[in-house]
């Protein structure tokens, strides 16, 4: 072979070599990345996208790609990354700046002024960018300059920037200007210009669910439902807007397709539960929570999901029997201990006042993850609720140094620094909050608070007129002000504010249960009685409401009603452990028979089912067995409950009585004195006779 044919030969297979190495490599995860991006398939376009980047990290373009994918999943932290990382190899990549001042603006308490850097930025590059121009625009919008934002976006659009973005927000600006007609124009629009564009459907969608245009609207979610055929989560809003408009039958068929369709889907059956739950349908929702449970045992999401609904229709017992069962499983396993779901059980144990138990499943929490933000944030709640103030103020210290803008972290670390003992610390906590959320009823409430613990009650009370002024349809502003009125001393402005509050929510309970408290204050009980059959009326299936106007039958002697009451109310709610309790210590002390009795003890038993450590379960326990007869166990049961809080009046009384008929006369004397010091309550007759016999 001629020696110059050999040398080309090798040259060639050298520069074949060559283009399928590396460089090629990459070019080739890219464009397939890319590809798969574009047809919506998320997951490999990852996979292909992080190996480009992974043979080059500093591929700008594939960065870029990888941000637009998290900017589809909604993760924009990661999309942050991705897009910094992407400007930052290539700080001539416009589209990923642009990108990064669209991500300042929805973070971050600066975010317009960065986003605006990067507009400023990329737009002298290239003044025409049509994506500077349009994050202009919703700078504009961010700031409300409605009249700016909308000549902005009409002349761009007019000058072909036709992305769905920027005809979305034309319509936001035209919409806060209640031009109606120009906002569903903008929509039509874009949605013509955009005809695959699921964002602008889903605004017109929208925006016709509002105005009452329930046929366009079922139109333009059914076209959702063509353009992305995969998401059941579209079909699921045309449920919702289908039960809005009554069409049940329609709503329940379409529901049962999803459901068949998706039955693998663990995302599916709680987003449906979820339906169910918006809607008040607690007993739907748990049919399908159980039924997706029942498919995946292993299913995190759906075991959370029930263990949340039964804690909060007063199951806690069973919510941390699903629980525990679910964590041994994933022990059996070998699985990592799913931290959601001990979160979850330690804030039941919290519920039912089990601060014990709760603190040892933190414990656990703290071992695998000592800077677990949830059992911080309950490791501080539980310290608030046992008056253990410097631990309050470490938790939430140590939160709001985590999540600076977290609005709920500042108000109960103030709450810990008033705990402590420390007003202008927790002053300085709600001065924080209130540059977080300026116009928070939260904020001027905690706010007003403060000044009536500091002998600053007319400063309080301005404080709350201010924000009533602004807001002055807004019901439980209106109740604040009347306990702020009523902790000034105050009583006849804080029943007029409670009147108020009841008359812009004539079917709340809670105004007419406060302005009942204190008309009982005030020494009429015949009102605060009528007060409370006022508030049944105006919601009958409130369990809560009905349970106070029952013990106020009882104060009035009216023992006839109270008991047809209180079987009404068990009828109504055989599970809910407070009206089991109730009544069962509304029998040990009014029953007629050792049916009676027996009664109260059932039902005791079954509330301490759901609150075993309960002081107010252990007390109805423990005043049972006294009653019954059986001393011993009734002071073992009653000293725990006084154990959990031994300033009770009637806690003491009941202790006193046990240990007066167990032999203990001193301490008997001790809990009926303590019992007595203080003012009246059920029984104080029986406490005075038996002091007096020792």
């Amino acid at each position: 072979m001629p020696a110059p044919f050999i040398r080309c030969t090798v040259a060639l297979l050298i520069c074949l070599a060559a283009c399928s190495g590396p460089e090629q490599k990459k070019m080739d995860f890219y464009a397939k990345g890319k590809r798969l991006l574009e047809q919506g398939d998320l997951v490999k376009a990852s996979l292909e996208l992080k190996n480009a980047v992974q043979i080059d990290p500093e591929f700008a373009d594939a960065h870029y790609q990888l941000g637009l994918l998290e900017w589809r999943r909604g993760d924009y932290a990661r999309a942050l990354d991705c897009f910094t990382k992407a400007a930052g190899a290539s700080p001539g990549h416009l589209d990923a700046q642009v990108m990064l001042g669209r991500l300042y603006l929805l973070t971050g308490e600066h975010g317009a002024a960065r986003a605006l850097e990067k507009v400023e930025l990329v737009l002298k590059a290239d003044p025409g960018h049509k994506g500077a121009l349009t994050l202009r625009g919703a700078i504009l919008i961010a700031g409300k300059q409605w009249e700016q934002a909308e000549e902005l976006l009409e002349a761009i659009t007019a000058q072909g920037a036709d992305s769905p973005e920027a005809y979305q927000l034309l319509a936001i600006a035209r919409g806060n200007r209640k031009d109606h007609a120009g906002t569903e124009a903008a929509l039509l629009e874009g949605a013509r210009k955009n005809p695959s564009s699921l964002s602008v459907r889903k605004s017109l969608a929208d925006l016709y669910a509002s105005r009452g245009f329930v046929a366009e609207a079922e139109a333009n979610i059914r076209r959702m439902m063509e353009l992305d055929p995969g998401n059941y989560g579209y079909g699921i809003t045309l449920a919702g807007l289908f039960l809005e408009e009554g069409r049940a039958g329609e709503a329940a068929r379409l529901m049962e397709r999803i459901q068949s369709e998706h039955r693998n889907n663990v995302n599916c059956f709680a987003d449906l539960a979820r339906l169910h739950l918006g809607r008040g349908e607690a007993d739907q929702a748990e049919r399908l929570l159980r039924q997706g449970i029942a498919a995946a045992p292993e299913a995190q999401r759906l075991c959370l999901m029930l263990g949340e609904l039964l804690a909060g229709t007063d199951r806690s017992g069973q919510a941390v029997a699903l629980l525990e069962g679910y964590l041994d499983k994933e022990r059996e396993v070998g699985g990592a201990q799913p931290l959601e779901a001990m979160n979850l059980l330690a804030r039941i144990h919290v519920m039912r006042g089990e601060f014990a138990e709760a603190e040892r499943r933190l414990a656990a929490v703290h071992k695998l993850d000592a800077q677990n933000a949830p059992a911080i944030y309950l490791k501080g709640c539980i310290s608030l609720l046992k008056k253990d103030g410097p631990r309050a103020v470490s938790a939430f210290r140590t939160l709001a140094g985590n999540r600076p803008n977290d609005l709920k972290t500042h108000l109960l670390l103030a709450d810990a620094h008033l705990l402590n003992g420390e007003p202008k610390l927790a002053e300085e906590s709600l001065k924080q909050a209130e540059r977080l959320a300026p116009d928070s009823m939260e904020v001027v409430r905690a706010q007003a608070r403060l000044c009536v613990l500091r002998k600053e009650p007319r400063r309080g009370e301005q404080r709350m007129a201010s924000y009533l002024s602004r807001h002055p349809d807004d019901a439980g502003a209106l109740l604040e002000s009347g306990d702020l009125c009523r902790l000034a001393g105050n009583q006849g402005l804080a029943a007029a504010q409670y009147a108020a509050a009841k008359r812009k929510a004539p079917g709340w309970p809670l105004p007419y249960c406060r302005l009942a408290t204190l008309l009982v204050q005030q020494g009429n009980l015949g009102a605060a009685v009528a007060e409370m059959e006022r508030a049944r009326g105006a919601a009958p299936g409130e369990a809560r409401a009905s349970l106070y106007l029952a013990h106020l039958y009882v104060s009035a002697a009216s023992l006839r009603k109270a008991r047809a009451l209180f079987e009404e109310l068990w009828r109504r709610h055989p599970g809910q452990w407070e009206v089991a309790n109730d009544y069962a210590a509304f029998l040990a002390d009014n029953g007629t028979s050792a049916a009676d009795l027996e009664l109260a003890r059932s039902m005791a038993r079954s509330a301490a089912r759901e609150r075993q450590d309960d002081p107010c379960v252990l007390d109805t326990l423990g005043w049972v067995e006294y009653r019954g007869g059986h001393y011993r166990e009734a002071a073992e049961l009653l000293e725990r409950s006084w154990g959990k809080r031994p300033w009770h009046q009637v806690a003491n009384y009941h202790l006193g009585m046990a240990y007066l008929r167990v032999g203990k006369k001193d301490m008997a004397r001790d809990r009926l004195s303590h019992a007595l010091s203080g003012g009246g309550f059920p029984g104080r007759g029986e406490a005075v006779a038996a002091l007096e016999s020792l």
